[in-house]
């Protein structure tokens, strides 16, 4: 039962300035043309530089690397190509200008367009090799290659050795395609063997690639099938339409998530998994997704030499299963998991950039959930550190979900100045995803009424409507979100508001026990905000009151 409402709004009106007016400032900056032709035939036309780029996406071990590998093989070049690199290194932003007066006399600066790619080229040897050195495939290619130059020189005995390790080798990591090159070569000693033996080793290898084609359909099916079913979470996320679960039931008719695929390899058994998880959670079906989560990782934690060769996707698997504990309240599971992931003793880019995306809006979502909102402050400060990491290293990164995530919490606690920003920033952020923007647009609405800016309601309204008739995503929600926010601006006392807000929790609770409705509260719980409203209590009160409740 509602209790009777003491709502408590600010009214603050605000008029005039726009969202772009706060955070609309460019980031670009423009070269001035020198007096000096030479300077200003070089001058760059933008800010941006892939070597530039490239450069500061380095960890200082592969700069070292990169150091020590030129410096011994490119003789006569080293020095000039190291103050090249040093230069672009030690900038904030890139500046060609600024290469051409400190180097005047070097022969890079004289002709920096080709410099510039030699430079990039150099690097992208120097990282494809600091990082072979530690993958399987190149552990297996060296082992074939060895292979081929022993039996080239007669030492036939010596080239099986390593083709019988380069084979063991492939099949261990599931370098599936390195057994066919192994096949060929192997085939190519057939002369070698007596007439009686070779119709038997012959049929062996015709068996054998039967076998290595069937694992490579497998892999490269099972590829296009987890890209098919990540471009469709792009697309929908939660399931809110007809269309939307047809498309994800067709996908779940695919031979390969009929069944268990029958290859045994684990890579096979992970994605398949992995699949699954990601179809049912767009579904809303919560304990499904965990249940073939928990396989995933488990089968990742089976196989430690997957995690050694690939950390980053044990990572992902990592982080995809916390987020189905925390959907189904299994937060013991959940803080396992995350803590799995932040005892990785991996520092790469991609690993930061997996707890920048994932980790820190499910350590938000954790802090909500358990009333632990002590903890909040600290999660955005990290966040803002590794955006200041990702910025400094010119690295770029999405900021428009995990700032959702932010902008979610701030209303939650009713930090709704600071909320504003963040729906700022996000409302000014270029190819976000059609449903973000929409939740976005219309948490800003919340927030508008929150902050007593009434007039800024009706345009915000108008902004809104011509979105969903853009994306044609008008369903029951937004209507009805719709109707009563226009009817909030012209209540004229405190009672016939409250009597609206009863009125849409009404309306917005019956559509809540459809399955595709249902989805919306996935982005703001509007159901937890009226009730905050009507019954006077704080908005984190009633989160933290639903979220004790059973999941399902």
């Amino acid at each position: 039962m509602l209790q009777n409402p003491v709502p408590q709004f600010r009214i603050n009106k605000v008029s005039g300035g726009s969202a772009q007016s706060l955070f609309g400032e460019s980031s670009l900056t423009y070269c001035v043309p020198s007096p000096d032709s030479r300077i200003a035939e070089h001058c760059m036309k933008t800010a941006s530089d892939d070597v530039f780029v490239l450069i500061k996406s380095l960890s200082p071990l592969e700069k070292r690397y990169f150091k020590v590998v030129t410096g011994m093989t490119e003789e006569g070049k080293g020095k000039d190509y190291h103050a090249l690199f040093d230069c672009i290194d030690k900038m904030d932003e890139y500046d060609e200008e600024s290469i051409v007066l400190k180097y005047p006399d070097t022969k890079f600066s004289k002709n920096l367009p080709v410099a510039k790619k030699y430079l990039f080229d150099i690097l992208m040897r120097s990282l494809v090799d600091y990082h072979s050195a530690n993958t399987a495939a190149h552990d297996v290619r060296y082992k074939i290659r060895g292979a081929q130059i022993l039996r080239e020189r007669n030492m036939h005995d010596l080239a099986n050795k390593q083709l019988v390790s380069a084979k063991k080798l492939a099949e261990k990591h599931e370098g599936h395609i390195f057994l066919l090159q192994i096949l060929q070569q192997d085939a190519r000693t057939v002369g070698n063997l007596s007439d009686d033996v070779i119709t038997d080793k012959l049929n062996s290898f015709e068996q054998l690639l039967g076998e290595y084609l069937h694992l490579i359909e497998f892999d490269t099916k099972f590829v296009l099938l987890y890209f098919r079913s990540l471009t469709l979470f792009r697309q929908i996320r939660y399931v809110r339409t007809d269309d939307d679960r047809t498309r994800l039931e067709e996908l779940l008719t695919h031979p390969l998530l009929k069944e268990t695929p029958d290859t045994a390899v684990p890579g096979h058994l992970i994605t398949h998994h992995a699949i699954l998880s990601r179809i049912y959670f767009m579904l809303g079906d919560y304990e499904a997704s965990y249940v073939n989560h928990k396989i995933c990782v488990e089968q990742w934690e089976a196989h430690p030499e997957k995690i050694e060769r690939g950390v980053g996707d044990y990572a992902g698997a990592l982080v995809n299963f916390a987020t189905r504990c925390i959907k189904t309240h299994r937060y013991d599971e959940f803080r396992i998991a995350v803590n799995k992931f932040k005892a990785l003793t991996d520092s790469s880019v991609r690993i930061r950039m997996i707890g920048y995306e994932a980790v820190h809006p499910l350590d938000l979502m954790y802090a909500i959930q358990t009333g632990q909102f002590e903890l909040i402050d600290g999660v955005i400060s990290a966040i803002a550190s590794d955006q200041h990491y990702f910025k400094q290293h010119s690295i770029p990164f999405s900021s428009a979900n995990i700032n959702f995530s932010i902008l979610n919490v701030l209303v939650v606690l009713e930090r709704y100045d600071e909320a504003l920003r963040y729906a700022n920033m996000i409302l000014n952020t270029t190819g976000i995803e059609s449903e973000l923007l929409t939740f976005t647009k219309l948490i800003t609405l919340i927030i508008h009424i929150e902050l007593g800016n009434i007039d800024l309601v009706e345009y915000n309204v108008r902004s809104l409507y011509r979105h969903l008739r853009k994306t044609k995503r008008m369903l029951h929600f937004e209507e009805i979100f719709l109707k009563y926010v226009r009817k909030f601006t012209v209540a004229s006392d405190n009672k016939k508001f409250v009597a609206l807000l009863r009125q849409m929790h009404a309306e917005l609770y019956d559509i809540s026990r459809n399955p595709y409705e249902a989805r919306a509260f996935e982005y703001f719980d509007m159901l937890s905000w009226l009730e905050s409203k009507i019954e006077g209590i704080p908005f984190s009160t009633v989160i933290y009151r639903r979220a004790q409740q059973p999941a399902g």
